[in-house]
């Protein structure tokens, strides 16, 4: 029988003192039965999300994120499964940003505009900016491209973190908020 842990999240190992908000992680391992009852392992793969607060406090809304895609090659000779980069990402920034900046294509201003309470509502203008090679100094991970310093979530599984999404945002009064997604190989 498995076992099971109930504990307080504030205490989870490895996240104490680094804003962690949330941390989830979901492993499969591939397993087929052949029709002569032959049992065939393959990979353990998992996602592992983390959401904590972000760096940086402004007087404005922003909004930034980057999406990475990978190709998951499995060699049942070496039991090794290949994670290889597919294509380019695509970043994007809106609003007050701070230090994450990425290599800017293409650039344009959006609105949000509401009389819903009365005439006198305010409307935000914001410049939307989309490119590639997002950078983000920040807290809790830092990320730099396909990269990251991730300690925090070495300190989580067994295996190799992969990024696969990462988004920031900045809703004022409120702390901003950094949202992590990965595939795990090889651990969980």
């Amino acid at each position: 029988m498995a076992g099971c842990g109930c504990n307080v999240a504030g205490m989870f190992p490895g996240l104490g003192g680094m804003g962690i908000i949330s941390a989830n992680l979901k492993s499969d391992t591939q397993i087929i039965i052949t029709s002569d009852n032959q049992i065939l392992i393959g990979p353990t793969i998992g996602q592992l999300s983390v959401t904590g607060y972000g760096s940086g406090l402004y007087s404005c809304p922003g909004r930034a994120g980057v999406s990475y895609e990978w190709m998951q090659r499995y060699d049942c000779m070496s039991d090794t499964m290949y994670m290889i980069p597919r294509g380019g990402d695509r970043s994007y920034t809106e609003g007050e940003v701070g230090s994450i900046s990425i290599t800017s294509l293409v650039s344009y201003t959006g609105f949000s505009a509401s009389a819903a309470s009365g005439p006198h509502s305010i409307y935000l203008s914001s410049s939307h900016t989309d490119g590639y090679s997002l950078s983000y100094p920040g807290s809790p991970i830092p990320v730099v491209g396909r990269s990251t310093s991730a300690g925090v979530v070495g300190s989580l599984i067994n295996g190799t973190a992969y990024l696969t999404n990462f988004s920031w945002e900045q809703q004022p009064p409120n702390l901003p908020v950094a949202s992590y997604s990965f595939l795990i190989v090889g651990g969980s």
